[in-house]
């Protein structure tokens, strides 16, 4: 359990960090234009919620696949769970301290806010294209990555072309054509 929770933080890191790098590029590389209509502003926003909306389903599919490739099963949901719980209890606790000490109508001044949202950088593009900065959304998306990598380590349980089903599945065969063979 605990090599998992190691290892769904590596995970965690990974995913933001390509999160990041994706936000980056989209919506850095605008700078701050000049508008040429509000139409124009509007259009943008919208491309870039798509974008984002993009940029987490990437994200989810990521932590999906990186809980089914690299995490271990631990028998049932709710130790798979405890297994890829530090990403939710790091973003909660983190949240908890900071909520008190940055208030709500300082959300978007707080540089202690903004560290944070780099911590669940795959929902950063959304939250900054919205222009809605609730505090909420990042405490909900540290918690969404540990359910994900854990329905990954669940589905994997049952894979048939996972590599010791097929090594079993191939000898059974042998054993067979050996034990019908005069």
């Amino acid at each position: 359990m605990f090599w998992n929770n190691v290892k769904s933080l590596c995970i965690h890191i990974i995913v933001n960090l390509i999160s990041f790098g994706l936000y980056f590029k989209f919506n850095m590389a605008v700078g701050i234009p000049e508008w040429a209509s509000p139409e124009a502003y509007t259009a943008h926003v919208n491309n870039m919620i798509l974008i984002s909306a993009g940029i987490i389903c990437l994200a989810q599919v990521l932590y999906f696949v990186g809980g089914r490739l690299m995490l271990r099963n631990q028998g049932r949901l709710t130790k798979n769970l405890l297994s890829t719980s530090v990403v939710a209890v790091i973003g909660i606790v983190w949240w908890a301290v900071l909520f008190p000490v940055a208030q709500l109508d300082a959300f978007s001044h707080s540089n202690l806010w903004h560290v944070y949202a780099i911590y669940v950088s795959y929902m950063l593009s959304l939250i900054e294209n919205l222009e809605k900065e609730i505090p909420f959304i990042l405490l909900l998306s540290s918690a969404i990555p540990t359910f994900v990598m854990a329905a990954g380590i669940k589905k994997s349980e049952g894979n048939p072309f996972t590599k010791n089903n097929l090594k079993s599945k191939v000898s059974f065969v042998r054993w067979n054509l050996q034990a019908y063979q005069v």
